[in-house]
């Protein structure tokens, strides 16, 4: 009886944490529009948004990257998609372990990057397969192992 409670009081916690953090777009855009160009890789409706995002991020790292290669350093206007990726991807816990994560992936994905559209949306794929994967394990660590 009293796994039963504190399952319900698990499950209901999460419902409260993943409605403070996460919001939703809408993608039912009345002309079939798409937010990725059309390519050889295929993306599922379901998860154009925060491919775009770290897309967008990536193409952001790459160009900074290459400024700082010759010699701007200095430069305050780089884009900072984390927030929205985090909060699409319902990781935006405030955890230094997240960001972490999220950090050591977008750095490991965004060296050598050339421009090719294709490349990029792969790379944003694997970005997208390993945060969520995180959210998985994360999800377990937390509320499995701790209801049991």
């Amino acid at each position: 009886m009293a796994k039963k409670v504190q399952k319900k009081k698990v499950l209901k916690k999460e419902k409260e944490v993943s409605r403070i953090r996460s919001f939703s777009i809408p993608l039912n855009h009345p002309k079939g529009f798409s937010l990725l160009r059309p390519s050889k890789v295929k993306v599922p409706r379901e998860i154009e948004v925060p491919i775009f995002l770290i897309r967008n991020e990536l193409q952001s790292r790459m160009l900074f990257n290459a400024l700082s290669e010759i010699g701007f350093t200095d430069c305050y206007f780089e884009t900072s998609l984390h927030p929205l990726i985090l909060a699409s991807l319902r990781l935006r816990d405030g955890s230094d372990e997240t960001f972490r994560v999220y950090t050591e992936l977008m750095e490991k994905w965004s060296k050598d990057i050339n421009p090719n559209e294709d490349v990029i949306l792969r790379r944003a794929l694997k970005i997208y397969n390993a945060l969520v994967k995180y959210r998985i394990d994360m999800f377990e660590t937390f509320y499995v192992r701790r209801s049991q």
